[in-house]
């Protein structure tokens, strides 16, 4: 529930950062749209159009009913969204919650970007390019697509639907209070991305490197924050986000980069030997400064 402790004009430099990232989220979409259509005639005009022999769809049975993946993908993302935003203890974490989602998915569009046009796959499933006529047509139909009124073929190497449903896994992973809930939506994305590969949207290596970036950013992002943090306030330093004492809305937006990485830490801790070096070890946290070990 949240708190009315800051009222929103008290907020309107968040508000217009969130707007910004609005602003940042839908030139991107368009530019990624208008990328998308130049692959898919560099595909419509090049000799290779079979689908490549890929394991997934050897595995996973063929579902015609194209429309599922995206059912998965816009319910988790609404409920997501909602869930997080009506759940939160004030405007200032709602908002902060939305806009670091916003940019995140920005820039993870924008990488998409770069893999769609550096690299073009035949299409993994019967599709037909849209016919284009001319630049305005070029740019308006970029445009159409945002609303969904079209879709291209060749938008392949890196999944958009998967890294829609791992970012709203790793929201829940991060600001989740019920274990059942992000038990939930784990469930929810990873039957959605099984859909995926059943309707041959998206080959598996694409799905494999949506994960993989979606997570490794998200882990950088929430990093850097909480390195962040610890520079502009030293007082920050070792304060859990729901232990200490300070400011609530500031505790509760100290990013929790534990609850992402605790198991990655835990493996470079064995392989770097750091618990036979450090005989202190009990847990590690992130680190703060620069120092050999």
């Amino acid at each position: 529930m949240m708190s009315p402790k800051k009222s929103l004009s008290s907020l309107r430099p968040d508000l217009i950062r969130f707007a910004l990232s609005i602003l940042f989220i839908l030139i991107v979409v368009y530019h990624m749209f208008l990328i998308q259509l130049l692959s898919d005639q560099r595909w419509a005009a090049s000799l290779i159009k079979e689908p490549l022999s890929d394991l997934g769809f050897s595995t996973v049975p063929s579902l015609t009913r194209e429309w599922v993946p995206d059912f998965f993908v816009m319910s988790l993302l609404v409920v997501t969204l909602s869930s997080l935003t009506l759940l939160a203890r004030s405007w200032l974490e709602a908002i902060v919650v939305l806009r670091r989602f916003v940019w995140l998915t920005g820039t993870l569009y924008l990488l998409r970007s770069i893999t769609i046009i550096v690299t073009t796959l035949p299409c993994p499933r019967d599709c037909h390019p849209i016919q284009i006529n001319g630049f305005r047509d070029f740019l308006w139909v970029g445009l159409t697509m945002m609303v969904g009124l079209y879709k291209t073929c060749s938008d392949n190497i890196f999944s958009g639907h998967t890294m829609i449903i791992v970012s709203c896994m790793m929201l829940w992973s991060i600001y989740g209070r019920n274990k059942w809930a992000i038990l939930c939506a784990y469930s929810h994305g990873i039957i959605g991305i099984l859909t995926i590969i059943a309707t041959r949207m998206h080959y598996t290596i694409d799905i494999f490197l949506a994960v993989l970036l979606t997570f490794g950013l998200y882990s950088f992002y929430f990093s850097l924050v909480n390195e962040a943090s610890q520079r502009i306030s030293p007082s920050l330093i070792g304060l859990d986000a729901t232990k200490g004492n300070g400011d609530a809305d500031r505790k509760s937006l100290i990013m929790m980069e534990n609850r992402l990485n605790s198991v990655l830490l835990d493996i470079v801790v064995w392989v770097d030997g750091l618990d036979l070096r450090l005989n202190t070890y009990s847990s590690i946290d992130l680190p703060t400064s620069s120092y050999s070990v």
